[in-house]
């Protein structure tokens, strides 16, 4: 549904002025991933807050991966549009249609191969006592209580892939 909107964003605005067109393409990828965050939110935080009850719990190993994804994503494309702003005005390089697609399809990519440890992170188990299940270390891989998978990947490599990366390439772009 949200590629599908997207086409159709890019379809009715084919024949507006490339500028717009470029920014129209990155204003729909980061809309379609920041949806995806926010549903995610939504079934693993907002529901069980209001009734009290655990509905992400059975969906929580297959959609925090799936949220964890799509912030990366929307992280890379607002880079990437920057970056192509950047370009544009300082250097009079503007991007291509296909060019802007094609790196999106490749933000997309690196983001799923970067998060793609994160479902194996957790499983779902039944608890007898409560009759209930509840989302917990999938004890097969065991990456939770591994050290240097918690201290190299989610701690080093998400400050550089996430955080140091992102900002330092915004800062830069936007300090001239």
């Amino acid at each position: 549904m949200i590629l599908g909107c997207t086409k159709l964003v890019i379809l009715v605005f084919k024949s507006w002025p490339f500028s717009i067109k470029y920014f129209l393409i990155h204003i729909s990828g980061v809309a379609a991933v920041d949806t995806i965050v926010i549903l995610t939110c939504i079934v693993l935080a907002g529901l069980p807050a209001i009734f009290g009850v655990s509905y992400g719990s059975k969906a929580f190993p297959t959609l925090w991966p799936i949220q964890q994804i799509a912030w990366t994503a929307s992280i890379y494309f607002t880079m990437l549009m920057t970056l192509e702003r950047y370009l544009a005005v300082f250097y009079k390089k503007s991007a291509s249609v296909r060019n802007t697609i094609a790196s999106m399809v490749c933000v997309l990519i690196f983001a799923i191969l970067y998060n793609i440890t994160r479902f194996l992170e957790y499983t779902t188990v039944f608890i007898p006592e409560l009759k209930t299940t509840n989302a917990q270390e999938n004890e097969n891989y065991g990456l939770l209580s591994n050290g240097a998978y918690v201290v190299g990947y989610l701690i080093c490599c998400n400050l550089i892939f996430r955080l140091i990366l992102p900002f330092s390439i915004f800062t830069f772009c936007n300090a001239r």
